[in-house]
């Protein structure tokens, strides 16, 4: 087990990043890295520890963390997100020179200690590189005050910030749609693997900075010209629902219609699997349900062959 340390600057770090010269952007980005390995090393001294004796009843430090560091420079949305995933190795090695395992509870608990020294740590540096000026703002309810270069107007920062638009969208979606019934530990349906086999995965950050308006060729894209992640189709369902006044429902319950609808209208089979996009008939028997106006026509058809009635 890997335990994973996202260092994240804040947003007008990433937005000065992504609209700033060669100059300015190498300043941001070396701020950065330079904010991260100071945040690691606080891991190593204060942080890291593992467990020895009886049961691991004694908590001692360690000579240090093996970790692996991965920069990303976008969000998923496509915005400009300067960051670093840190991977850290549950393996240590304890001062008496042995292997064990890495405490993960001291680790866990520190997430939050070392996002906040990140983030000071990131503030003054850039103030030292660059000749800017940050203050401490608010971010709303539930979440901790953050500094941002002064200058960027709020406006700015709201349209490189889809991302958190998505997140705030589905929580609030979150709240609406009513609890799953419970089911015996083990129980899996037909319909959970159908979603997860339907599931986008996210695709790989580009290891290149990009620039701000990335030509894709394409006619939908994000406001930096990126493709769509498919995942916003859910944020945009939200709003759709909300703006027609109907009741909350997960945007994939609308294929179950979908499907359901081009069987009662007799659609053949294969064009509902070229509609819907999928390849194995399964699919089709997992999505499309018997509804009532079926069972008649049935029953309306067994009486004609039996008795001659209609």
């Amino acid at each position: 087990m890997d335990c994973d340390q996202p260092g994240r600057n804040d947003p007008s770090a990433s937005v000065l990043w992504a609209l700033g010269d060669d100059a300015t952007r190498a300043a941001v980005h070396q701020a950065h890295r330079t904010a991260v390995g100071q945040a690691l090393a606080f891991v190593e001294q204060k942080v890291s520890r593992t467990r020895v004796g009886h049961a691991g009843c004694r908590q001692v430090s360690t000579r240090g963390v093996i970790t692996a560091a991965f920069d990303h420079w976008g969000s998923r949305a496509g915005d400009p997100n300067l960051h670093t995933h840190v991977v850290v190795a549950n393996k240590v090695q304890g001062p008496d020179g042995l292997w064990r395992s890495l405490d993960g509870k001291t680790v866990h608990a520190a997430v939050v200690a070392v996002s906040e020294l990140y983030d000071v740590l990131l503030a003054d540096d850039l103030a030292r590189r660059l000749p800017i000026a940050m203050s401490l703002c608010d971010r709303g309810p539930r979440r901790n005050p953050a500094f941002e270069i002064d200058g960027i107007a709020d406006d700015v920062l709201a349209h490189f910030s889809s991302r958190s638009e998505q997140i705030h969208c589905v929580r609030r979606e979150a709240r609406h749609v009513p609890a799953a019934p419970r089911r015996r530990p083990g129980a899996r349906r037909a319909e959970d693997k159908a979603e997860q086999a339907d599931a986008p995965h996210a695709a790989a950050d580009d290891r290149r900075a990009p620039s701000v308006w990335h030509k894709s060729g394409l006619v939908f894209t994000t406001v930096n010209g990126r493709p769509i992640d498919p995942r916003d189709h859910s944020v945009h369902w939200v709003k759709f629902l909300e703006g027609a006044g109907l009741r909350p429902a997960r945007l994939h319950d609308a294929r179950h219609t979908a499907a359901t609808l081009l069987l009662v209208q007799g659609v053949d089979q294969r064009v509902v699997m070229d509609m819907l996009g999928w390849t194995s008939p399964t699919m089709t028997a997992r999505y499309q349900h018997v509804v009532p106006e079926l069972v008649e026509e049935a029953n309306r058809r067994m009486s004609e062959l039996l008795w001659g009635e209609t």
